[in-house]
């Protein structure tokens, strides 16, 4: 039986480290997410953190890439500026959405609803993709 290794950066990409085999080791995967959890004790960086958890397998792929977003996000300092040209960019993105029950449209697409009615956009994102009938007994269509 092969035994799958990885390669670990001593210093990882995301501190500084480069691809300079002096800084490469081969390793198993259990190795590699004990070696960032490490780092992590060692340096408290968020990367490493979810570095150790993906590699040992308690979180997937899309929870990791929607922590580090949310980490990398939360120290961001947002002008007025920058949230007009998110909120714009947001609004081009976004698909229009009507209710029936309460012959509504909303351009702004399933956030703006949800934030009108008060409860969350992942609930009329599921109306949209058919997951889901209804949502607090509204169901919801997206206008082409």
């Amino acid at each position: 039986m092969t035994i799958m290794k990885h390669k670990h950066h001593k210093i990882p990409r995301h501190a500084g480290g480069t691809d300079d085999p002096s800084n490469i080791v081969e390793v198993s995967v259990s190795e590699h997410a004990e070696l960032h959890f490490s780092l992590y004790l060692e340096y408290g960086r968020w990367q490493d953190w979810l570095a150790s958890q993906s590699l040992a397998g308690r979180m997937k792929k899309e929870q990791v890439v929607r922590a580090a977003v949310a980490l990398q996000n939360k120290n961001r300092v947002w002008t007025e500026e920058g949230r007009a040209k998110l909120a714009a960019a947001n609004r081009v993105r976004a698909v229009t959405i009507y209710c029936p029950e309460l012959d509504k449209t909303w351009d702004g697409g399933y956030c703006e609803a949800a934030r009108e009615l008060g409860f969350g956009a992942e609930l009329i994102r599921r109306v949209l993709r058919g997951q889901r009938n209804t949502t607090h007994g509204l169901t919801f269509q997206e206008v082409k």
